[in-house]
């Protein structure tokens, strides 16, 4: 994959680990605790060039965590057969950050699996947060990579949403419910808006008590 230009942080430094590698056999394992920063923080903290050249190279969104674009990252430069296993975010298997990092690697041709992962763990340091640790594999034959453990149990399948089971897909809209959503909300606001009319007492009706 060919990147764009690389954007300089706030603080002028090129971003180091979108640095280029040249290993034509690629890296077989990678490991790390990475760097932990909110997606709404990306762009505020190192700068809108950065976030906007993030979510255009990865597919992110403003509300994906810094940590899922370093798993982009790692899988252009893994080999055919490896490896990641990173520290994530508690919020990696939910909404935009699931979508777009563990939803897309494993729908990637060579697909990724989850071989192992646990969940709601809380963060030893002094931080208040809970984190997951995944473990991701491309193309390692089953003697390496089962039974697949999910919070220390053996499971047959770990999908994207961190569960037991097969990868399920996306809930689509039904076509038939189209506009059907703003159209119950504006009938709740005028009906309460018209309770709240023909209850409403009038001035000449209320009565100032005595001191």
């Amino acid at each position: 994959m060919t990147h764009p230009a690389r954007p300089s942080l706030n603080n002028g430094a090129l971003a180091p680990w979108a640095s280029n590698v040249s290993n034509k056999r690629g890296i077989v394992a990678f490991g790390g605790n990475m760097p932990f920063l909110g997606g709404r923080r990306i762009a505020s903290e190192q700068g809108e060039r950065y976030g906007d050249w993030l979510t255009q190279m990865y597919g992110g969104t403003g509300d994906t965590d810094y940590v899922g674009y370093f798993f982009h990252r790692a899988s252009e430069l893994l080999s055919a057969a490896g490896s990641i296993g990173f520290i994530a975010t508690n919020a990696i298997a939910d909404g935009d950050n699931r979508r777009s990092i563990l939803g897309r690697l494993v729908a990637s041709t060579p697909a990724f699996h989850i071989h192992a992962a646990d969940t709601g763990m809380p963060w030893p340091g002094n931080a208040q947060v809970l984190v997951s640790t995944l473990f991701l594999e491309r193309g390692l034959p089953d003697r390496v990579t089962r039974p697949r453990l999910l919070d220390g149990r053996a499971v047959t399948a770990i999908n994207s949403r961190l569960r037991s089971g097969d990868e399920w897909a996306e809930p689509a809209p039904l076509a038939e419910n189209s506009g059907l959503a703003s159209s119950v909300a504006s009938s709740v606001v005028a009906a309460s808006f018209s309770n709240e009319t023909r209850h409403k007492p009038s001035w000449g009706s209320i009565q100032r008590k005595p001191m």
